[in-house]
């Protein structure tokens, strides 16, 4: 078990479609296509490759082949960003978009090393679920993917595009309000099914699925993809159908799941997020883990914020007053109570006990379903998985993230303990965190060879070998509110 952690300037490049400043041997495109500025994102990709072990034999030469392992001219790649929304809801400023989402100038990187073992016959697409509100082509043209691609059909390499896994997305106004549905092309393969039954990691809490809930989704539906003893998750062919995953996601705190990078950014990988369980209606009392505790005001708006909000804008803003001073309210009865439970909605806490299943679900079918959707006992695509670190986001996380200049990049194929190993340098401790402590070692569909050992994990951290054990925090994150002073390390 390996992971490479490159640390490098926390500078992304300015200029797409980000050229490297340096005409490695291995490069396609030559004196041409390199950038006057330093570029130490793509050196800090290419020394992480490097690190893994990747074809070491020919580095330093035009034969060097990272992924020439993993890939073949007629490979069927995916790439999965972390591409959530076209704006953070904090601020627009630039530097808090860049702690938003995967920067292109790492996707580039990647792709480039990529082609050096597909070709230009490996199909190479691009492929994302952003949240219902999100405008993905304002996204693409933001983060610089549209330049990118040009500049490589430009060069003959036309089998290289991005795909929005969406069937539809909701047209949201500034305000929460939503003015309708508009109907998506999705994925030109269609989707499947994907049914886990006694596999999912749903199973035990599966007597209670009459209270899941899928944000921004229909519940009775979401209700159906978990009853009668079945999990299904809907599935984009064009993901089943891959040889290659390669897993991009972002160095980021989440409010629901305490951080989102390798294994919580396949939530990405889904055509429906109706069939995602995120949180249970009510309170541990009564079996959810929506809130810490349940008060009137709560239960209100848990009922009737999602109504609300589709009914128009003119209701929403009547009503969006109202709902204020219903928190207001329940922060007075709440008062008194531990820090911070007034302020734990939507399963934005440390108790949520539901997400982390769902998560582990879908990084078991990345590893196991095959194209047919069916679980096969033989892993059926090469993985890769390496976190954007250069820029992290800390506090409210994921859509409001506050930018933290880290300067990482991390890989494995291992994304249990790429994400332990990133955890443990923000100033989180991972036994805390639902999704890397609930891991069942030895299960039949295990998506990691992890048992708990941080002495069994090899770091080469910027070329020096040490061990999981021995990595300590470099940052303190700040994290979400309803995880504060329940994830850091001591």
């Amino acid at each position: 078990m390996l992971v490479a952690v490159q640390h490098t300037n926390a500078v992304y490049p300015k200029d797409p479609p980000y050229h490297p400043d340096n005409n490695y041997p291995e490069y396609l495109f030559g004196m041409e296509c390199i950038s006057p500025a330093k570029n130490y994102v793509y050196e800090a990709v290419r020394e992480a490759l490097l690190n893994l072990g990747l074809d070491k034999a020919n580095y330093g030469t035009a034969k060097w082949n990272p992924f020439g392992d993993m890939i073949r001219p007629d490979s069927q790649v995916i790439v999965k960003p972390n591409f959530v929304n076209h704006r953070n809801f904090l601020s627009d400023e630039e530097k808090y978009f860049n702690a938003l989402v995967t920067h292109s100038s790492v996707i580039r990187a990647v792709l480039d090393f990529i082609i050096i073992a597909g070709g230009k016959t490996a199909r190479i697409t691009i492929a994302d679920l952003p949240m219902q509100g999100a405008n993905f082509d304002k996204l693409i043209e933001r983060n610089g993917l549209d330049v990118i691609r040009t500049f490589y059909k430009q060069r003959g390499f036309e089998n290289i595009g991005y795909l929005d896994l969406r069937k539809y997305f909701l047209d949201v106004n500034n305000d929460g309000s939503i003015n309708g549905k508009v109907n998506l092309p999705g994925d030109p393969l269609g989707y499947i099914k994907v049914n886990l039954a006694k596999e999912s990691s749903l199973v035990p809490i599966e007597k209670f699925a009459d209270l899941f809930v899928a944000p921004d989704y229909d519940g009775p539906e979401t209700v159906r993809c978990h009853s009668n003893g079945d999990h299904r998750y809907v599935i984009p062919k064009s993901i089943l159908t891959a040889d290659v995953f390669i897993n991009l996601p972002k160095l980021k705190v989440h409010r629901k799941v305490g951080v989102t990078l390798s294994l919580k950014n396949l939530v990405g990988i889904i055509g429906d997020k109706t069939c995602l369980p995120h949180w249970r209606k009510g309170d541990p009392a009564h079996n959810g883990d929506e809130f810490a505790l349940s008060t009137k005001a709560k239960m209100l708006e848990s009922k009737y914020s999602f109504m609300l909000r589709k009914s128009g804008k003119i209701i929403w803003k009547t009503f969006r007053p109202i709902g204020r001073l219903l928190k207001w309210l329940d922060r007075a009865v709440l008062f008194g109570k531990p820090e911070g439970v007034a302020e734990i909605s939507h399963g934005d806490w440390y108790g949520n006990d539901t997400i982390w299943r769902m998560v582990h679900d879908l990084n078991k079918i990345i590893i196991f379903a095959d194209a047919k959707g069916s679980l096969s006992e033989e892993k059926q695509r090469k993985y890769l998985t390496l976190i954007d670190g250069i820029v992290g986001g800390q506090g409210e996380g994921p859509l409001k993230p506050e930018p933290v200049n880290t300067g990482y990049i991390i890989a494995s194929t291992d994304p249990l303990i790429a994400d332990i190993t990133a955890v443990k340098m923000i100033g989180f401790d991972w036994r805390k965190i639902p999704q890397y402590s609930q891991y069942a070692c030895g299960q039949k569909y295990g998506f990691s060879d992890f048992k708990g050992n941080e002495n069994k994990v090899s770091i080469s951290y910027s070329g020096k070998k040490t061990s999981l054990a021995d990595i300590n925090k470099e940052y303190c994150f700040s994290p979400s509110k309803g995880w504060l002073g329940h994830i850091e390390a001591r």
